[in-house]
């Protein structure tokens, strides 16, 4: 019984990163229970995940006012660019 209630517990970290990456993509139903779970007992993760809603709704809200991509992929595709743009010049 010891070992079940170590795989549905989080500890913050983990819910912190559940908490981002449900801005991403959506969670299995195993993680969303275990955040929620998690969020229940834990007020500090719940205020975590509410402050980082707000900031993905304004950030994608000034996104689409400028006319910036918000896809992801995009991203990450400049992202690697400019890393192989760093390695060729050293």
């Amino acid at each position: 019984m010891k070992n079940a209630k170590k795989n549905w517990m989080l500890t913050c970290d983990s819910a912190a990163q559940l908490i981002e990456k449900r801005n991403h993509v959506s969670l299995g139903p195993v993680e969303r229970i275990q955040l929620m779970l998690h969020n229940g007992l834990c007020s500090l993760c719940k205020t975590y995940q509410k402050q980082s809603d707000l900031l993905n709704k304004h950030l994608r809200k000034n996104a689409l006012n400028t006319g910036h991509d918000t896809d992801s992929s995009a991203l990450e595709k400049r992202i690697l660019e400019g890393l192989e743009k760093v390695q060729r010049k050293n």
